[in-house]
């Protein structure tokens, strides 16, 4: 990769970071902007902040450029808030049945076991955007792929695509959709950039192996102490399940009861999950496009006991944003309202963030 293509994607990963920001907070409209040296502008968005799956496209007319950015389901008051909520995170979101794919380059007849299949889930949420319209006053109501397609005809505006936490995890479907549609129309996918901050695995090695056909501007950020990336692929439950090294570790946390009344800890819990997920064959990214990176543990009491509320506490802030534009990109975040400020507080001493 030569040393422009670098300086690219290191350059849309600072603007995904800062949109993604935006997009978790309560007002993204008002909050484009915050964000220092630039002048975005809100094009299109799928509905209200609150709605599931929420998601808007960018424009910077300075750059030429356009941002696809879906917002996390994974935030400070999410999943991690409570031991239940995270489970049924782990158990319903993300324990899907692989589906069929059907956005995968043609030309070549695949064998029924080589399809491109993605979690049930995603092609749900997938569907959803395909149905979306815009919903921006004096607007046109147009669906997200002809407003795409309009505003990039002639090469007129380059395109990232990104997403953090389960919003990465559609950036990478979507996208995947997106590059089949310019294939269709013999149109470049050249000025394409998928970027993703916490993703988990969209679906499955044949899935990915199609997606880096299709595109070689990618980047996906992971932190390696981040439980969300790991999942839900068999190397990444391993390595959750021996989290957090020297506490709170898996091993050492009770979280049920096993039918024979023995005590069930997180650690049986995962490799329990792994032995689930191994027949559905997730995969993330090639190593030639991850970007790995340590942040550090939290050292307060409240994050470091074996316990499982502290296993959820350091998972949690692993997951935010603000560690990830840190650690990850190199960048800093502001905080953009109430609830981002509640996130600082919890994390600010250790992390700051």
């Amino acid at each position: 990769m030569d040393s422009n293509t670098i300086t690219a994607l290191n350059t849309a990963a600072e603007l995904a970071i800062q949109l993604c920001n935006v997009a978790s907070s309560q007002d993204p409209a008002g909050n484009l902007s915050k964000i220092d040296n630039e002048k975005w502008e809100m094009a299109w968005v799928s509905g209200k902040p609150k709605d599931p799956n929420y998601f808007f496209v960018a424009e910077n007319k300075a750059r030429k450029t356009l941002a696809l950015i879906i917002r996390g389901s994974v935030i400070c008051k999410g999943v991690f808030t409570q031991w239940d909520m995270f489970m049924d995170w782990v158990l319903e979101d993300l324990n899907d049945e692989l589906v069929y794919w059907p956005f995968y380059q043609k030309g070549i007849e695949l064998p029924l076991d080589e399809l491109p299949c993605i979690g049930a889930g995603a092609y749900i949420a997938f569907t959803e955007m395909m149905k979306a319209r815009n919903k921006l006053n004096l607007q046109t109501d147009q669906p997200l792929l002809k407003f795409l397609q309009d505003k990039t005809a002639n090469n007129a505006n380059e395109l990232i695509i990104a997403g953090h936490s389960l919003g990465g995890n559609l950036a990478k479907v979507y996208a995947s959709y997106y590059l089949e549609m310019l294939n269709d129309r013999r149109k470049t996918t050249d000025k394409v950039t998928l970027c993703t901050f916490a993703a988990p695995a969209s679906g499955n090695r044949h899935f990915g192996n199609d997606l880096d056909k299709k595109i070689q501007l990618q980047r996906h950020y992971q932190n390696n102490l981040d439980v969300v990336p790991h999942f839900p692929t068999v190397d990444g439950i391993e390595a959750v399940s021996k989290f957090y090294h020297p506490s709170p570790v898996a091993a050492k946390i009770q979280v049920g009861t096993k039918p024979n009344g023995q005590p069930l800890s997180l650690f049986e819990l995962l490799q329990g999950l792994k032995i689930g997920f191994s027949k559905m064959d997730y995969q993330q990214p090639k190593s030639d496009y991850l970007m790995a990176f340590d942040a550090p543990l939290i050292s307060g009491e409240d994050f470091r006991d074996n316990t499982k509320e502290a296993w959820q506490k350091q998972a949690g802030a692993q997951h935010q944003i603000g560690v990830y534009a840190k650690f990850g990109v190199g960048v800093t975040v502001p905080k953009l309202d109430t609830e981002q400020l509640d996130c600082e507080k919890k994390i600010k001493k250790e992390l700051a963030v």
